[in-house]
């Protein structure tokens, strides 16, 4: 897996994108290149007994997992529901990116977003042209990253008493 810092954001890539910028064929091209413009390796570290990853980061030319001593496979305050606000922007930014990414290869990472929540089976609400979701527990583990996920597309993660 690769990884691309955009401004503040850390964008993963499950598969590089056959295309990019001017690049043809640009998930067979060297390190060098993938470097050039901003695609580095991920590098997962082996997770020691009761630990996890945490958040992705930049070291010497790869990216790595923070590995936390906190064993907890499920993100959640107790007694707390997850809301999760996905702006009118935000979605047709995602189904823009989501469209090109269906000719050019360039957004793989839109995929996953949008796939992850279709899954979610949990209150949804249109409203002002916002999208509420209503979560019990979000996953953040290597096998599970949601967490992860929202928070480099920028979703905003509020918590509700339950």
């Amino acid at each position: 897996m690769y990884a691309k810092k955009e401004g503040e954001k850390i964008l993963i890539y499950g598969e590089l994108p056959s295309n990019y910028k001017n690049h043809t064929n640009f998930s067979a091209s060297d390190a060098e290149l993938l470097e050039k413009e901003g695609f580095f390796e991920i590098v997962e570290d082996k997770l020691p007994a009761n630990k996890q990853y945490g958040e992705l980061y930049f070291d010497n030319d790869v990216f790595r997992y923070e590995i936390t001593d906190t064993p907890a496979p499920i993100w959640h305050v107790a007694n707390k529901t997850i809301q999760l606000i996905i702006t009118g922007e935000q979605k047709k930014n995602w189904l823009d990116k989501a469209a090109e990414n269906e000719i050019l290869g360039n957004y793989p990472e839109i995929t996953i977003l949008l796939d992850y929540i279709k899954t979610l089976n949990c209150q949804k609400i249109h409203e002002n042209g916002n999208l509420y979701i209503y979560l019990e527990e979000l996953y953040n583990t290597k096998e599970k990253p949601h967490k992860i996920i929202l928070q480099n597309f920028g979703i905003e993660i509020n918590y509700k008493d339950g």
